[in-house]
This record gives structure tokens, C-alpha cells and sequence, in this order.
């Protein structure tokens, strides 16, 4: 996360690193299994939208029928250590074409569903849904709606959610001129969601489309315009906004360097730390509407590289649909190209310390063209879930794979509850050896090169004055660490990143997985 404002920042305790340097990733090889599939039923367009935290994953499905109204709804499934179960099914009262889970996001215990067809403000106004669990049920906690609502803004259209900070799209919103867009950013207060900011583009001009997509980790937040035109007719850009501890503000407007007319870059973004992806699904590189993606620094708002898929071709929209994790990427590119990949099909990408590797893709051998496959995707350290919202004449479809990627250790994090004390274990090491485990509030990246024989690239930013973590502890005979860690009182909500390594790998690395988890 960046600059946490004070007011969200806690601190278990300080480590002063003087150990940190510049280093390479160490190679994640994947191997992907499909270990699930979801699917609706009538016309339901499941999978129109997919979110995943840890395990659980939410998958909406804009046009499903409830109490024989098309409102549309969103499912909850967790992983209970084999196998995804479905654990809920979110469906609010409401009206024919509200468009309930047209865009899903998740962050720990909270859930944020878009709602754009809502009427209640006026035609397609919109709205969004706050469901909090509670260890038992997923409950409605709010039902959020704009300071300034009116009919067609499509609030609602895309979201995204970062511990107790939700940001929700209106992207043909007025605020700045007519249908220009803009983007709605909540606070929960520990009793109330409440209003806290309302984006607009600098520069924003009519039907720009600002909001089309929206992604947020920590204090940085992107908005696609897709339908810019500095590079051309709708060729699309991206903002960037960081939160100074008082306010909400622009810090760099992102455009493609070889943009061109009809690119739609901005129609997905997606946030890790400090990296930035934005899809340009129309893009022209290996042939018409064949698509890419962009790789930008949140900080300098630079374009770092350009990434493309080793079988780019006619009208694919790469690009389409972008998530990104930890040095890990998925894109989709629905459409179809050709009868080899008529379903549509995205591609899983991770970083080898330089540049962004294809792993790979993932098809649906019996797909059928207008399955839409990619339409929607989401990943973590050790899942990756893509939808197919066209699948079976509409009734929409998830896919599930295991990613299978190599790590040295295996970290978790149990009862990670405010005023308790968390238990973390870490597994899989060698007996005797020691480990250091950091946990801090950022992602980004914190490499040790050979400094009392550790050798890692954490998946987190660790400064000084933001520090959270470090104690170097053995594992016992059975290749186990098991300690706690007091969590303070005032932590509710606060989103926290945990990671592992193991002393005496050096020249090689030994690192665990990352682990996202929020405070409850």
C-alpha cells in the first residue's frame, strides 16, 4: 500500500533494515490445473465479473433471475482446503434490469457489488452493495449511492475495494461536463459508510468515459477513460489519484505511447503496489482489435513495457480484462480469433525480476464461439478464476485453476482479529534453519541480497518508519514455525501483507507465498 494516512497505519513493531537492496525475483514456475467450474442457468451471463481474496471468490451474474425478477445477483464461493463450495448467493430486493453483480470486488470479510441499472434515482442512476461476513452469513451492511445521482450515470458500473476504502464508477456521470464520468470514493468509519471524494479528470472532456474501470490498492487509485481521444477518437487513457492523509488527488494522467484512434486503452486497470496494468483491447499490434496490455509505475506514472500475447490475432480484445497480484498477471481476450480459440480464452503472465513472462493460457477446449471466455478475470498467489459470460447461450460459466506455482514455504495467517493475537505458521523448511517473516501495510517490492545469508524479494515495501515484521525463529524437526503476533485494538479493516524466507539459500532463494489478508 502507499502512503497510509495515520489514522489507518498500525504498527505491530519497528525493525531497522539496514539490509535492503536491490535484487532479482526469483523464478515462479506455474503449472495450472482446472479444478472447478461454476455455471448458471437460463440467461443468467455468470461470470459477467469475478473477484478473489485468499479463499474466497464472488462471481456475478447481472442477468440472473430472482423470485422470478431479473435483478440479477452475485455468489459467494470459499475453498475449504479441497475443493470451492458455494457459500452464498447475494441478491437484494429490487427491480428488472438493475444489473445487480454487473462488477464485483472483495477485500477480506467486505464484498462490494455493482448495481448500474438501478432505477431509484432515475433511470440507470445505479447504486452499489456493501455485504460484510460475520463468520456465519454475508449480510447487507449498506447500499451506496452518489452525492450527486442522476438518471444514466450507470453508478455502480465497475468497483473496487481496499480494506475499509471502496471506489465505485459512474462513467457517464456530469460532474465535470456531460457523460465525461467520474468515480466515487467511500470511507467506512467503523459504524457507517460514508462519502469521502468524488474524482473527476483534469482535463475531462464530454463522453471521455472516466470510470468505465476502476481499481484501488492502499492509497492509489486508477480510472480508465476509455474513451479519450488525445491519442485519437477513443483511444482511451488512465488516471492515477494518491491520498495525501487529508484529500484524494490526481498524480498523473497514463497514455500509451503508440496510442491510436479506436485503441479503448483504459477499458481495465488493475493495481499492485506500485505496478499498474491497463488494457487496450483494440489495439492493433497483431492484427485488427487484436488488443494489449501496459505495464505503468504508480509512482512516476511512466509506461514501464508493453505486454502482448504470443498468439495475438484478429479481433481477440487483449486486454479486455486485466488483474494483477503480486508478480502474477492475468489477461483476458474474449472474443473470438479464430476456430482454434472460438470461446475466447487469457493468458497468465508472472515477472521473472526484468520483464513479464508468459506462463500460460487458459482455454476452454469445448468451448463454443460467443462464450466470451475472458470476459472477466481474477487472481492471488494461488488461484486464478476466469469467466466466460456467453457460455451455454448466456447462462455464463466460472472456471477455476489451481496455479500450481513454486514456492520454497508455505505461510499462513490465522485470527487475524483486532485486539487478539494473530497465529502465523510457516511450513516446509528445513529443520534448524532460520526465517524471517515481514508483514507491512504496502505492497511493492523489498529485496535482500546475501545479508546474514538471506537472500528474498518480498512481495511487500518495507520502509523504516512504516515497518511491521522481522524475527528470525528455527523451524522444529517437523519443518514448522508457529508463533503469534498481537494485533492492536484500533486495526479493524486495516489491510496487512505477510511474507516469509528462509536464512542459508543463498545464491538461490527460498520465499513463501504472500499472503493478503484484512484485520477483522
Amino acid at each position: 500500500m502507499a502512503l497510509v494516512p495515520p489514522s489507518r497505519v498500525f504498527v505491530f513493531f519497528q525493525v531497522i533494515l539496514l539490509f535492503v537492496s536491490w535484487g532479482t525475483v526469483s523464478a515462479q514456475d506455474c503449472d495450472p490445473e482446472e479444478t472447478a467450474r461454476f455455471s448458471g442457468s437460463g440467461a443468467d451471463r455468470l461470470g459477467s465479473s469475478i473477484a478473489i481474496s485468499n479463499d474466497v471468490a464472488v462471481v456475478g451474474a447481472p442477468s440472473a433471475e430472482v423470485n422470478s425478477i431479473a435483478t440479477g445477483s452475485a455468489s459467494v464461493f470459499r475453498f475449504n482446503g479441497s475443493r470451492w463450495v458455494l457459500e452464498a448467493t447475494l441478491a437484494p430486493s429490487g427491480a428488472p434490469g438493475d444489473d445487480f453483480g454487473r462488477a464485483v470486488a472483495i477485500s477480506g470479510d467486505t464484498i462490494l457489488i455493482g448495481s448500474p441499472g438501478d432505477d431509484r434515482n432515475g433511470d440507470r442512476s445505479g447504486s452499489a452493495y456493501i455485504f460484510r461476513y460475520d463468520g456465519l452469513d454475508w449480510n447487507q451492511e449498506d447500499r451506496l449511492v452518489p452525492s450527486v445521482a442522476a438518471p444514466e450515470d450507470h453508478f455502480g458500473w465497475s468497483v473496487a475495494l481496499s480494506g475499509d476504502v471502496a471506489l465505485v464508477g459512474a462513467f457517464f456521470h456530469d460532474n465535470a461536463t456531460t457523460d465525461a464520468g467520474a468515480a466515487f470514493v467511500f470511507h467506512y468509519t467503523g459504524t457507517k459508510w460514508e462519502e469521502e471524494a468524488v474524482l473527476v479528470a483534469s482535463d475531462a472532456q464530454r463522453s471521455d468515459g472516466f470510470g468505465r474501470a476502476v481499481a484501488i490498492s492502499g492509497n492509489t487509485i486508477a480510472v480508465g477513460a476509455t474513451y479519450d481521444d488525445d491519442n485519437g477518437g477513443d483511444s482511451g487513457s488512465a488516471y492515477l489519484f494518491g491520498y495525501d492523509g487529508n484529500t484524494w488527488n490526481q498524480t498523473s494522467k497514463l497514455l500509451a505511447l503508440d496510442g491510436v484512434e479506436g485503441d479503448h486503452f483504459g477499458m481495465s486497470v488493475s493495481i499492485s503496489g506500485v505496478v499498474v496494468v491497463v488494457g487496450s483491447p483494440d489495439d492493433d499490434d497483431n492484427d485488427t482489435n487484436s488488443g494489449s496490455a501496459y505495464i505503468y509505475n504508480a509512482i512516476s506514472g511512466h509506461q514501464v513495457s508493453k505486454i502482448l500475447p504470443s498468439n495475438g490475432r484478429f479481433r481477440n480484445h487483449f486486454g479486455a480484462s486485466v488483474n494483477i497480484t503480486p508478480n502474477l498477471l492475468v489477461v483476458g481476450a474474449p472474443a473470438p480469433g479464430n476456430d482454434e480459440f472460438l470461446a475466447g480464452q487469457a493468458y497468465l503472465f508472472r515477472f521473472d525480476g526484468f520483464q513479464w513472462i508468459e506462463e500460460s493460457m487458459f482455454i476452454d477446449v469445448g468451448g463454443q464461439s460467443g462464450d466470451g471466455m475472458g470476459y472477466s478475470v481474477a487472481v492471488n498467489s494461488s488461484f486464478s478464476m476466469i469467466g466466460a459470460r456467453g457460455k451455454n447461450d448466456n447462462e455464463g460459466a466460472a472456471f477455476v485453476y489451481k496455479l500450481n506455482c513454486s514456492t520454497c514455504l508455505e505461510l499462513t495467517v490465522d485470527n487475524l482479529i483486532a485486539g487478539e493475537k494473530a497465529t502465523l505458521t510457516i511450513t516446509g523448511g528445513t529443520p534448524g534453519a532460520k526465517a524471517i517473516t515481514l508483514y507491512s501495510t504496502k505492497l511493492g517490492e523489498t529485496s535482500v541480497n546475501n545479508f546474514a545469508g538471506y537472500c528474498a524479494t518480498f512481495g511487500i515495501k518495507i520502509n523504516q518508519d512504516k515497518v511491521i515484521g522481522g524475527i528470525n525463529r528455527l523451524f522444529n524437526t517437523e519443518s514448522e514455525i508457529t508463533f503469534k503476533v498481537p494485533i492492536p485494538s484500533g486495526a479493524s479493516g486495516m489491510e496487512v501483507y505477510f511474507q516469509s524466507a528462509q536464512q542459508g539459500t543463498c545464491p538461490g532463494e527460498c520465499v513463501s507465498n504472500l499472503v493478503e489478508a484484512v484485520v477483522g
